[in-house]
């Protein structure tokens, strides 16, 4: 029973009551009209959205850093190559070096041996040469070698040309 017809003063309500039951239609309410969405489900498609563009930038970010840290992986495994090469070749260059400084001082020994021999050989063919009307040692001192003669291992000191000698011949 309808609240407002039983406060109407004109109405029965018993007649109502059997009025209601024996009239009482079903009527079929128009469908319900389509409306586009919203304020608020136009902002939680718009933070969707906005949600969506955040996930792409950040898988195309992924890609980029995965990208870079590959590049640099190889860089690396390219630099320790290089360095490997190097490294090679400096101990070879060492090893090298070592066996020339090896056969240096080798040479240097044999120079220095030959060298004795050779003061050795002069100072038994001086009393030869020597012995004579004068009997004794020489008393002669070896004329002194320059500093660069002694290092090249030069056996006489050069005689000085004059510079006008020079000019002459030149």
């Amino acid at each position: 029973m309808n609240p407002t017809w039983a406060r109407d003063s004109e109405v029965d309500p018993r007649e109502l009551e059997l009025d209601a039951l024996r009239t009482l239609e079903i009527v079929p309410s128009p469908p319900p009209r389509v409306v586009g969405p919203g304020r608020r489900e136009r902002d939680y498609l718009k933070r969707v959205a906005r949600l969506e563009d955040l996930l792409q930038y950040e898988r195309d970010r992924q890609k980029l850093i995965e990208r870079e840290l590959e590049t640099s992986v190889q860089v690396e495994r390219g630099a320790q190559r290089r360095l490997d090469r190097v490294e090679d070749r400096l101990d070879k260059s060492q090893q090298r070096e070592r066996r020339l400084a090896t056969l240096v001082g080798a040479l240097q020994r044999d120079n220095e041996l030959l060298r004795q021999r050779v003061l050795e050989l002069e100072a038994a063919s001086v009393p030869q040469l020597t012995a004579g009307p004068t009997a004794g040692p020489a008393t002669t001192a070896p004329e002194r070698r320059g500093f660069w003669a002694r290092v090249f291992g030069g056996a006489e000191a050069t005689p000085r040309v004059r510079r006008a000698a020079r000019r002459r011949d030149a």
